[in-house]
């Protein structure tokens, strides 16, 4: 018995047993390049949230100005002075990109749909990648400036969402990577035993009805030998062994003597007029 049947033996009225083999679909297998793919975006998401907690970059200008850069704050130190505190959002792109990517492995771990899972891993890994580019690019321009004497120390919280932009693209290409193969059920076989087969009603002959009126019988009458185009007539086995009857006919039985000859009228004499027929004396 194939793996996932299961046979069920069912008793009629009649006391016959009749089995019955109902087979379950196999159950699908996760493939391992999407587990590993959804374990990636976790610790994506764990690196991300992480980084939140630390500065991002500290930069000073000529020694006399200290600027300090996180998620959350901002704090500017001038010389001799008390620093300064600013609130700021930068955090919230990397937090959504967590969650997004916690939603794919969950999505990977509870269910059995690829796309779900890769969309919303694509959507926080994009978020990801915005957030840590941002910073990159700020950096670029705010460097090619000529009379820019500031010096820019890279901190724990650009390092971190770096790492995990890098770790979330990876798992996305392992996600997209994968290839789906179709699993075939086994053909269910529901139902008693076929029965024996019954022999078909022999055929009914039935006389040429026309459409309006009564059926029509056709007799065959007596067979006539074939006669080819030369020599003498065929006949055939029916007509030799059965010889046909000749009726007895008044016709049939009258002889010579009863029949008169018709004699023909006699010839004409030249230059005499001849005699009318049928009935023209009168």
């Amino acid at each position: 018995m194939t793996p996932g049947a299961k046979e069920i033996r069912v008793t009629s009225a009649s006391g016959r047993i009749y089995g019955m083999t109902v087979i379950t679909p196999p159950r699908v297998q996760r493939s391992p390049l999407r587990l590993i793919a959804g374990l990636l975006w976790l610790v994506a998401a764990g690196l991300g949230v992480g980084s939140t907690f630390a500065d991002v970059l500290h930069r000073s200008y000529d020694q006399d100005f200290r600027l300090e850069t996180g998620y959350w704050e901002t704090r500017s130190a001038p010389a001799e002075a008390e620093a300064t505190v600013q609130t700021t959002y930068y955090g919230i792109p990397v937090i959504l990109a967590a969650v997004l990517m916690v939603l794919a492995f969950l999505v990977v771990l509870l269910t059995t749909r690829r796309w779900g899972a890769i969309v919303a891993g694509a959507f926080g890994t994009g978020v990801l990648l915005d957030s840590a580019l941002t910073w990159y690019l700020g950096l670029a321009t705010t460097g090619t400036a000529e009379d820019d004497r500031s010096q820019t120390e890279l901190k724990a919280g650009l390092i971190l969402v770096t790492v995990a932009a890098v770790v979330a693209l990876f798992a996305l290409l392992l996600a997209l990577l994968e290839r789906t193969r179709p699993v075939y059920a086994p053909v269910p076989h529901y139902g008693p035993p076929p029965m024996r087969p019954l022999r078909p009603p022999p055929p009914r002959w039935e006389p040429e009805t026309p459409s309006y009126g009564v059926p029509i019988h056709t007799e065959r009458g007596p067979e006539q030998p074939e006669t080819p185009s030369y020599g003498t007539p065929v006949q055939s086995e029916n007509a030799t062994a059965q010889p046909q009857s000749v009726p007895d006919t008044p016709s049939d039985t009258t002889t010579a003597s009863d029949t008169t000859a018709i004699e023909p009228p006699p010839a004409p004499e030249p230059g005499s007029i001849s005699r009318k027929l049928d009935g023209d004396e009168k």
